[in-house]
């Protein structure tokens, strides 16, 4: 087993503009973190700490103000942008969902898209009926978009997924459902997880450790 890690921040720093506002904010000031291959880290803090930058920021989303993030020990810069993104993949809060039905969501960027039988033995983990492949994906419920958004990630079997507030808008049963099947797909496969949440109480013994960010008020 490699002794690198397999994505490194080295003394990121991040500055935003809030909106309205022409002054800029610092988010990230020489933030440093390393991810093992295979582990599972829980971002941590309170809203306005930075989880949901930090994530994008991962993703390539955001750009630092300084510092130089890594993966697999060479430069972001060095990759295609849409290349990393497909092994660093980032599940927003938000889900994004396109035009047409479960189907197209699921397998739209894939280069081979699994056949039907596969894709309802996903939906079925996420607790997710048969019959979503065939209906529009726009008019599904929050819920069910979240863990569309989740399953199609998974699907491009990245090395690396960002989770961002992954339970949020779901049931106590359905949260412990998509948990129990986020767990079993990483230890399978090995696959590293950052996971943001506000509350730590059901994600936390799927991780390995936990960090946590500080608005910059605080942080000072």
């Amino acid at each position: 087993m490699t002794n690198h890690p397999l994505l490194r921040a080295d003394h990121l720093s991040f500055q935003y503009t809030p909106f309205d506002e022409k002054r800029k904010v610092p988010l990230f000031d020489r933030f440093s973190f390393a991810l093992a291959p295979g582990e599972r880290v829980a971002v941590a803090g309170r809203s306005g700490a930075g989880k949901s930058a930090l994530l994008r920021l991962f993703a390539r989303l955001l750009e630092p103000t300084g510092g130089i993030l890594f993966f697999r020990e060479r430069p972001y810069g060095e990759y295609f942008a849409p290349t990393l993104r497909r092994q660093v993949a980032l599940v927003p809060q938000t889900p994004v969902i396109f035009d047409g039905d479960g189907r197209t969501n699921l397998t739209l960027h894939l280069d081979a898209p699994p056949d039907d039988a596969t894709l309802r033995t996903w939906l079925d983990r996420f607790d997710l009926p048969a019959d979503l492949l065939d209906r529009e994906g726009r008019a599904l419920s929050v819920g069910q978009k979240s863990r569309l958004t989740v399953i199609r990630s998974l699907l491009m079997a990245p090395d690396v997924v960002l989770l961002d507030e992954p339970t949020a808008g779901l049931d106590a049963a359905t949260e412990k459902i998509v948990v129990a099947a986020l767990t079993e797909e990483s230890q399978r496969r090995g696959m590293a997880m950052i996971v943001s949440a506000h509350h730590l109480d059901l994600i936390g013994p799927m991780v390995d450790r936990t960090i946590t960010l500080h608005p910059p008020a605080e942080a000072a």
